[in-house]
């Protein structure tokens, strides 16, 4: 009786091991947090103008591959789906003479069946949805294919964005909840009407290389969902970069890069929204991209985890009470 007792007290210790919380709040300290990723997006020309515009929409998935403050390799455990759409362009003139760039602001999709609820599901608008799964995600979205899984016929970026909705558990949303929040995006320098002046002949993007960076892109942004109950993300992250952009955030997104890879492994599938979209926007191609994001939480407990383990606990100085009392 006094074996099974026991037994059954450090099995509730295993239990209090097995309730875990989310994989990524496992991933984080207390205080501010790095964590790298790599991402791939396809650009959407939403009027048909064949010209970078106002309203256009970016949309694609990310990996998280490290959780980098931790010390944690976190490739194929967290994911996230994300969309933006162009709400300012501003040009601007290079640093050799007779070259220009363009500054690019962005705010939440809100062209119809491209929003951040449509592709993710969830309930809010934003700029991103971050999903986690203890065990990895079936597929590496990086370097495999997720397959046909919309039934259409083909394989194309909706299935990469399904195979994270369906595979992970929605853990936070983040974007625009403040008035300072912001993400933005500057080109490179490059001589208009050049071969690579894909802002004002789109068919112009698909043909460009990744010799070098495309874009920058930085953000500060707030959490807008958070379903982990046992992180509390804090507005105590510098954005770091000048003026109006220089207040504190939840989140912020840092040395962001952009390319642009023809080649790159099965850029016809993530860089296609067709059928989806097909008599309704062109697609035409998709960009590599690389962002550091920092947060600063405060990680506690799940209060089942202390319960459980507290009951085994327990169990075990009870078991050991009463063997001290038979002897």
């Amino acid at each position: 009786m006094k074996k099974a007792f026991l037994l059954s007290a450090f099995v509730s210790l295993a239990a209090a091991g097995s309730v875990q919380a989310s994989y990524i709040s496992g991933a984080m300290v207390n205080g501010e947090n790095l964590f790298s990723d790599q991402s791939r997006e396809a650009f959407v020309d939403t009027d048909n103008s064949n010209t970078v515009s106002i309203g256009d929409v970016f949309l694609g998935f990310l990996r998280i591959d490290s959780a980098d403050t931790a010390g944690i390799n976190t490739s194929g455990h967290i994911y996230g789906v994300f969309s933006q759409q162009i709400a300012s362009i501003t040009p601007g003139v290079g640093t050799l003479p007779g070259t220009i760039n363009q500054t690019i602001g962005f705010t939440h999709t809100a062209k119809a069946g491209l929003t951040l609820s449509d592709i993710a599901g969830v309930p809010a608008p934003g700029f991103f949805a971050v999903y986690d799964s203890v065990p990895a995600f079936p597929t590496d979205l990086i370097n495999a294919s997720p397959g046909d899984l919309t039934g259409n016929g083909t394989t194309n970026l909706f299935d990469y964005l399904n195979s994270i909705t369906a595979n992970g558990t929605l853990e936070f949303t983040a974007g625009i909840g403040d008035f300072d929040d912001f993400l933005q995006a500057k080109s490179a320098d490059y001589v208009a009407g050049s071969s690579n002046d894909y802002f004002t002949d789109l068919t112009k993007l698909p043909t460009l290389t990744a010799s070098s960076a495309l874009a920058h892109f930085d953000g500060g942004l707030t959490v807008l969902q958070n379903n982990m109950p046992n992180v509390t993300f804090h507005e105590a992250v510098d954005a770091g970069i000048p003026p109006p952009f220089s207040d504190l955030y939840d989140i912020v997104v840092r040395d962001g890069s952009v390319s642009k890879q023809s080649s790159a492994a099965r850029a016809n599938e993530w860089a296609n929204t067709d059928p989806e979209t097909t008599g309704i926007y062109t697609n035409t191609g998709g960009f590599t991209d690389h962002a550091d994001f920092l947060m600063n939480v405060t990680v506690t407990p799940e209060p089942m985890s202390v319960m459980v383990l507290a009951i085994g606990v327990l169990g075990v100085f009870g078991a050991a009470r009463r063997r001290r009392l038979s002897a």
